[in-house]
């Protein structure tokens, strides 16, 4: 019986785990919003899933070390990472439009948590 419970508990674990992040950016809106070309769609799309990536590795390496204290200055290194990367194939307008959408994302992130803006 214990077996069958934990293999139902892994089995939620993996199929939760392998569902995008719902917060995440949409490549559709981003493709509309920033008005991408179908080269830029693709390009963007595989930039922001190989930082997902690591956004979760460096969360779930957060949990398994029992503390989030040196999380915060690992995801803004990441969040600059990705703006060079997205720098190199966004125009300018198209990059600031992107940080401006980014910075609104992380503003109601942080309400949603009852932290204040900043």
């Amino acid at each position: 019986m214990r077996f069958v419970m934990l293999l139902a508990v892994v089995s939620l674990a993996v199929s939760i785990s392998a569902q995008p992040a719902p917060h995440g950016p949409n490549i559709e809106q981003l493709t509309t919003t920033l008005e991408l070309s179908a080269e830029q769609a693709v390009e963007v799309e595989s930039i922001l899933a190989g930082q997902g990536e690591k956004r979760r590795a460096l969360m779930q390496e957060a949990r398994s070390q029992g503390g989030f204290a040196g999380v915060r200055e690992d995801m803004i290194k990441l969040r600059d990472e990705t703006n060079v990367m997205l720098s190199k194939i966004l125009s300018e307008e198209q990059l600031a439009k992107y940080e401006e959408l980014a910075a609104e994302r992380r503003a109601r992130m942080r309400a949603q948590r009852g932290r204040p803006p900043g």
